[in-house]
C-alpha cells in the first residue's frame, strides 16, 4: 500500500468511526415509543342490542350479542389496549382442545378498538373462541363463556 492509499484509508476509517455510531443512535431514536393502536380499517357495523354472554379480561372484553328475537348472533370484541402482535385471527372453537386448523375463521382484529363479527345462529351450544397470532403461528388465548 502506498503512502497516499494509507492516508485515504485512515481518513475513511476516521469518518466511519463517527458515522456508524451516529447511524445506530439515530436509528434507535427513530423507534416510536408507543405501538400503533388504531385499526387500519374501521368497521361501521352496529352492535346488536342484547348481550347474551360477556367475558372481561385485562386487555379485552368479549360479548356475544343477539337481536331481540334471537334470530342473529354477533361477536363483539373490544380491545382495551394494543395487541402484542400486529394482527390476530379469531376462530370459532368447536371444543376445549380444538386446534385452529379444525375450526372456522371468524375474522381479524388489530390494534385498539371495537370489532363486530356476525356468527351463525346456533345457540344449541355456547361457542368458544380462539385468538391466534398468524405471524408467530401460536394460540394467544382461548375464550370460553
Amino acid at each position: 500500500m502506498t503512502s497516499g492509499l494509507r492516508k485515504k484509508h485512515a481518513r475513511v476509517w476516521t469518518v466511519l468511526l463517527f458515522l456508524v455510531p451516529a447511524g445506530i443512535v439515530t436509528g434507535w431514536l427513530a423507534i416510536p415509543a408507543n405501538p400503533i393502536t388504531e385499526p387500519a380499517a374501521v368497521d361501521k357495523t352496529a352492535a346488536l342490542p342484547e348481550i347474551l354472554y360477556s367475558l372481561q379480561k385485562k386487555n379485552y372484553t368479549v360479548n356475544l350479542r343477539s337481536d331481540n328475537k334471537r334470530s342473529s348472533l354477533q361477536l363483539e370484541w373490544i380491545s382495551k389496549s394494543g395487541l402484542s402482535s400486529p394482527s390476530a385471527l379469531i376462530y370459532l372453537a368447536s371444543g376445549p382442545s380444538a386446534s385452529v386448523t379444525s375450526n372456522s375463521l371468524i375474522g381479524r382484529i388489530e390494534g385498539k378498538g371495537t370489532f363486530y363479527f356476525p356468527l351463525k345462529n346456533d345457540l344449541s351450544t355456547i361457542p368458544g373462541f380462539i385468538l391466534y397470532d398468524i405471524i408467530h403461528h401460536q394460540v394467544i388465548d382461548r375464550v370460553n363463556f
